[in-house]
This record gives C-alpha cells, structure tokens and sequence, in this order.
C-alpha cells in the first residue's frame, strides 16, 4: 500500500504507516499489474490518462482526473465495470477513442467546456449514464459515441455542434425526446436507431435510417431546411400516426414511412417531386392522402400493402388502389 500523506510504502499487515502515523484504512492500495493507485473506497487521483493502466480495473469507482492532464486517451478506462463517476478539470481537450466504453456502472460525468473532442465509441454501452450535457464549443459527435446507454433518458447537444456521426445514439433505449438544431448540417446514418423509449423529435435534416425502429415516437417535428426525407427515416415507427412534410422537401425516399402501421395522417410538401419505392408500404391505417401539383414521379409500390388506402387525390381526381397504374402515368407523363 501507499500512503497518501506521506507517500510511504506500507506492509500490508499493518495498522500504521510507519513514517506519519495515518491509519492505513486511508491508504491506497497499489495494483501492482498495471502500476496505479486506487484507495479503500475505489478512488483514484489520475495524474495521467494518456495511456491505458485502469483498463479492465474492476476496483475503480471514483476516478479524478487531476489539474494538468489535457487529454484522456483512447480506451483509458475501457471495461472498468465497477466505475460510478469521473471527474474531469477544465484543461482537458480530448477524450480518446472508447476511453470509457464498457463502464457499465458509470452514472455520472462532467464534461468541461475545455473538451472539444471526444472520441469514437467513447462511451458505447455505458448502461447506467442517465444523462450527458455536451461542452460548449465541441463540434462534431463522432460515430457511435453513446451507442448502447440504456439508461439514458436525456442529451443536451450546444448549438456548436454542426456533425453527427453514424450510429451516434444507436439503440439508447431510455432516451425520451431529441432536438437537433439547423446548425447542425451533417447526419450519419442510424443516429437515432432502435431508440425504443423515444416520443418526440425536432430536427431540421434527416438521414437514412434516422428513427428506424423508434416505437414510440408519436411527435416529429421537420424543420424548413429539410429537402428529402431519407431512406427508411422513420421505418417501422409503429406510434407514429401524423406527420407534416414541409414545403422545402422535394424527395421522399425508398421505405421512408415502411411500416408505420398508425400512421393516418401525412400533409405533403406542396414542392414535393418524386416519391419513392415502398415510401408508404405497410401503412395499414392510411385511408386517403393527396398528393400536390408539383409531383413527377410516383413509384408503383409506394403504397404496396396500405390495406385501408381508398383514395388518393391528385390534380382534382380522385384515384383508387386499382388505379395506381392509371395514376403513376397521369404523373409521369402529366395526363
């Protein structure tokens, strides 16, 4: 063991440190396979994080990274399955590749406005975060960042933020409501994946895959700069029974409304162009929507399986399931 105080090795055994008198239920204890220092309670100073000595360490509960250390490095405190909280000082600017993958147990974390970069995987699986607030000046949420926090419920993103990487909240089943503002001009694709507790969204872009598999999501908000509505966007959004598609879009993309069997409601862009293959497939509730002026091209299984679609309006006439033919020419060659 060490002591703290005076930095003395102290036996094992004994009660004292030999040199200061501090009761040795205060000292730390040396993990003699990777050479760090954790004390009683499973506290440990980190006074460097570039490295990867507290990987796989099942005694760390408390990490404090000390004043001085700028950056956390890839995988530092990957697999520490006992670790509850890290304290993190102004001063650090990065935090590495999956430096805290795998901490199942971590709940709480502070991240200060002096970190512009954290890395990919950085916190994948941590299943008991509840809660992250992004620094102030970090512009880009790398790829699979929080990719499997069950537990968390909320994400505070800064107007910053301009990128969001693939698979940056993939599958973080607790997480509740998300607003991604139009600063932010670059999505990845599957963000928002499999987040089956996730009720409302404001966004401005959209991305292949974005709420794929969202449950419970009832209430989408699609902002002005929004020119397409990507491939399998909202699939299989199961809660989802109305959606407004501003004017600024003009493409609806292959299985974009898939599988959105409460879906009744959709006001189309009166810009709106092309709707692609299997848009609306399997959209049982649907039973009419009208489609604008402005349209060139309607797939012939954009509707395939709406099993309660009876009409479907364009230019004045009413068109039928049976008439999906008559109604794609009427489109293409502006009948």
């Amino acid at each position: 063991m060490i002591c703290p105080k005076c930095k003395a090795t102290v036996s094992d055994t004994a009660d004292f440190c030999p040199e200061c008198g501090m009761p040795t239920a205060d000292a730390e204890q040396e993990d003699t396979e990777n050479n760090v220092s954790i004390d009683s309670n499973g506290t440990a100073i980190v006074y460097s994080a570039e490295k990867n000595e507290y990987q796989h360490n099942k005694r760390l509960v408390d990490a404090v990274i000390a004043d001085g250390v700028t950056k956390i490095g890839n995988a530092a405190f990957w697999d520490c399955e006992n670790l509850k909280s890290v304290t993190i000082p102004d001063g650090v600017t990065e935090i590495g590749v999956s430096a805290f993958s795998d901490c199942m147990c971590l709940e709480t974390i502070l991240i200060p406005d002096s970190v512009k970069i954290i890395g990919e995987n950085a916190f994948e699986c941590c299943e008991g975060l509840k809660s992250i607030k992004l620094p102030n000046g970090m512009t880009k949420i790398n790829r699979e960042t929080f990719q499997g926090c069950a537990s968390l419920e909320s994400i505070e993103i800064p107007d910053s933020v301009t990128e969001i990487a693939d698979n940056a909240f993939y599958n973080c089943t607790s997480l509740k409501t998300v607003t991604i503002s139009e600063n932010v001009t670059k999505i990845g694709d599957s963000i928002f994946s499999c987040c089956s507790s996730l009720e409302s969204a404001q966004v401005y872009r959209l991305a292949d895959f974005m709420f794929y598999e969202c449950n419970k999501l009832k209430n989408v908000e699609i902002g002005k700069n929004a020119v397409k509505i990507s491939d399998y966007a909202f699939a299989k959004c199961r809660s989802l029974e109305s959606i407004v598609i501003p004017d600024s879009v003009k493409l609806i993309c292959d299985g974009a409304f898939q599988g959105c069997t409460h879906l009744k409601s959709v006001t189309l862009s009166k810009n709106l162009e092309t709707i692609k293959s299997g848009a609306f497939t399997y959209c049982i509730r649907l039973k009419s929507i009208a489609l604008p002026d402005s349209l060139t091209y309607l797939e012939y299984d954009a509707f395939k399986d709406c099993e309660e679609l009876e009409t479907i309006t364009f230019k004045g006439k009413t068109y039928g399931m049976n008439d999906l033919k008559e109604l794609c020419d009427a489109i293409y060659y502006k009948l």
